[in-house]
């Protein structure tokens, strides 16, 4: 196991993890699409949660210096992507607040982990629950059905004469 894996941060915030490693942005375990500029953004911004991240650090440290892009509107355009993809607005901000003229602050509570020492914690024995089982977009329309169907069985069930 090479030292960057293991000390590759998976960051979570409301609904949604980052994983380092992978490059991925997740909402209750459904993958977001998030480009890299954006995603190492993001990720500078959660490693400084609650600080201010000046617009020449993100400069410095996402766009190399032979990078030929006109900084300012690269910038503006990440974080506008990031807030769409968080579901985030400027003028009343969730995630991402806006210091005008110096740079960006991520207001939001962040926990981190190690990647590798929670997939060692489920190896270890501890319960585990896949992502894709916890109940996201995709199955509630599922168990809303099921549902309105064990309500209307109920009901046909008590007026069927005996």
């Amino acid at each position: 196991m090479d030292a960057s894996r293991a000390s590759a941060k998976v960051f979570r915030f409301g609904s949604f993890e980052a994983s380092v490693h992978s490059g991925e942005l997740r909402c209750e375990g459904m993958r977001i699409h998030l480009q890299g500029q954006p995603f190492l953004v993001l990720v500078l911004l959660l490693e400084r949660a609650g600080e201010l991240v000046t617009r020449e650090e993100l400069r410095d440290r996402v766009w190399p210096e032979n990078t030929f892009v006109e900084f300012d509107y690269a910038l503006n355009t990440a974080i506008k992507k990031i807030r769409s993809v968080l579901g985030d607005d400027a003028n009343k901000p969730r995630y991402v607040e806006t210091v005008p003229r110096r740079g960006y602050r991520f207001i939001a509570p962040v926990t981190h982990t190690l990647e590798n020492s929670c997939r060692e914690e489920v190896a270890a024995g501890e319960r585990g629950v896949p992502a894709h089982t916890m109940g996201g977009r995709r199955e509630r329309p599922l168990l809303i059905g099921m549902i309105i169907t064990a309500f209307v069985l109920g009901y046909l069930v008590r007026r069927a004469p005996l």
